[in-house]
């Protein structure tokens, strides 16, 4: 059975009430998305406190240099350079 929901302007969409009792979430609840080589995705009931931080998708990033005058600079381009080495314009 499909359910089709609206995504909104936040990039957010509700989980229709079947599919929530279904998966046993309730609002504040965290769940977790998959996305298979055949490019289907699923979601499911997230493990308790299972919530990540950046350094789960991104992992460490390098340490900065001695020289490093902008940190903030340099963590940006770092973030930015891992995500594209991740995420190539075009793979999804």
């Amino acid at each position: 059975m499909e359910h089709v929901s609206i995504l909104d302007q936040s990039g957010r969409v509700t989980i229709p009430i079947t599919i929530m009792r279904h998966l046993g979430i309730r609002p504040g609840d965290t769940v977790a998305f998959a996305v298979a080589s055949d490019g289907a995705v699923s979601v499911r009931r997230a493990a308790v406190g299972a919530f990540p931080g950046p350094e789960s998708e991104l992992g460490s990033i390098p340490a900065l240099t001695a020289e490093s005058l902008d940190l903030k600079r340099e963590v940006e381009g770092a973030t930015a350079e891992e995500m594209a080495r991740r995420y190539p314009p075009g793979s999804f």
